[in-house]
């Protein structure tokens, strides 16, 4: 890859919601997902609502990572705390070293006026 080239990323997003996977609830978080990856340059190679499914949601982790179908995953949904909540921190085993960091002090640079949580 030349110094002119830019890489564009493939990104998955993966809604876990039991009523949104039936068509009873509109997914506005994955579409607001999608919307910031796109601008930010991302290829949006798949996105799916899938029911509260540990199974189900695993397997299609499984299935764009194992055959390379992207370069990030992003889960969302889970609102409720069911049984049956299964959003993919639930899922994962592994995680790259610092993830978990980059996210904490992500959501510091958010202080209560801009998200209206103390």
């Amino acid at each position: 890859m030349s110094n002119d080239t830019v890489k564009t990323y493939r990104a998955a997003v993966i809604t876990a919601s039991d009523k949104g996977s039936e068509g009873q609830r509109e997914d506005v978080s994955g579409s607001v997902l999608k919307e910031i990856l796109e601008a930010n340059g991302y290829k949006i190679v798949s996105y799916c609502v899938l029911p509260d499914d540990k199974d189900q949601l695993a397997g299609e982790m499984r299935r764009l990572a194992d055959n390379d179908l992207c370069d990030i995953i992003l889960t969302t949904g889970g609102t409720g705390f069911s049984p049956r909540y299964y959003a993919g921190g639930h899922i994962i085993r592994r995680r790259p070293p610092g993830t978990r960091y980059q996210r904490s002090n992500a959501l510091l640079q958010y202080d209560d006026h801009q998200t209206g949580y103390a």
